[in-house]
């Protein structure tokens, strides 16, 4: 189980950081994406500080630095 989500939430671009201790996903409010993290170890989800993401053009609208942040 993972807690931590935001309520209702209605979850998207879902990706495995590159070395599988976490999963980033956005969350669309309706109004703007947010951004949000899974710790899988503790199944804990965060929302990333104040981050809206730019969801205007295709693809995944984060991107992992190699060293998984």
């Amino acid at each position: 189980p993972v807690t931590g989500l935001p309520p209702d939430a209605k979850i998207q671009n879902t990706s495995w950081s590159p070395d599988g201790s976490m999963i980033a996903f956005t969350h669309d409010t309706g109004s703007r994406l947010d951004l949000y993290t899974i710790t899988v170890s503790s199944g804990r989800a965060a929302k990333v500080g104040s981050v809206v993401v730019n969801n205007t053009l295709p693809g995944t609208p984060y991107s992992w630095y190699p060293d998984g942040k």
